[in-house]
């Protein structure tokens, strides 16, 4: 039978990790879900091919080392925010089910979401990223629940980015870049269901490469 790793199991493994001075490694391991916030977290956390069983909750963390999620399948809600992530967030190819919220927080390396499928809405609001944001082949799709429908929207709302690259990515919902500042954009077949939005001076400085509607657009 799979072992399932409580919450209590996963937060004291990651404070041995840190007194043995090695990476607290999960991948390939079934969390049934955990909240952790208000601390210093001074190793690297890898949850490559993990599974969460509920949500995967961080406020208020700052993580000294690289954060890795590749892979992984979260079945509940994950959610970052009011955080400071100094080394590289790699979450390419993951799944998550109710949602992705990356609220708040300070990226100060690179954000790679490259292939990753969410159910329910994206948000990057009131983010500043100072490295590159890869957004490649990542679809936002509506999440069916027994009380309706939760619209697979985008928010990168109210934020600062160096470099952020949207290209062959689906959204059901809309696209928001209310009053954010964006250095470079590089938007690329994007199926976008809803609308695009932009406040008048989010894009000034940005560079717009192109974008190219997907033939089911045309």
């Amino acid at each position: 039978m799979e072992k399932i790793l409580s919450q209590n199991y996963f937060i004291g493994a990651i404070l041995e990790a840190e007194k043995r001075g090695k990476e607290a490694d999960f991948s390939g391991k079934t969390i049934e879900g955990f909240i952790l916030s208000d601390r210093q977290i001074r190793i690297p956390l890898l949850l490559k091919n993990a599974r969460v069983l509920g949500q995967a909750y961080f406020n208020n963390i700052t993580f000294e080392k690289e954060i890795n999620f590749e892979g992984a399948v979260i079945n509940g809600a994950f959610s970052i925010s009011e955080s400071c992530l100094k080394e590289n967030f790699i979450s390419r190819k993951i799944s998550v089910r109710e949602s992705l919220k990356l609220i708040g927080n300070v990226f100060e390396k690179n954000l790679d979401f490259e292939g990753t499928q969410i159910r329910g809405f994206l948000s990057l609001n009131k983010s500043k990223i100072l490295g590159k944001t890869n957004l490649k082949k990542m679809n936002v799709l509506n999440l069916q629940e027994r009380i309706g429908t939760i619209i697979g929207n985008f928010y990168f709302e109210e934020a600062t980015a160096k470099e952020v690259i949207i290209e062959n990515v689906i959204i059901d919902g809309n696209l928001s870049f209310k009053n954010t500042i964006l250095e470079s954009l590089s938007f690329l077949n994007v199926k976008i269901k809803g609308e695009v939005r932009f406040s008048n001076k989010d894009i000034l400085s940005a560079k717009i490469k192109e974008r190219k509607k997907l033939e089911t657009e045309l």
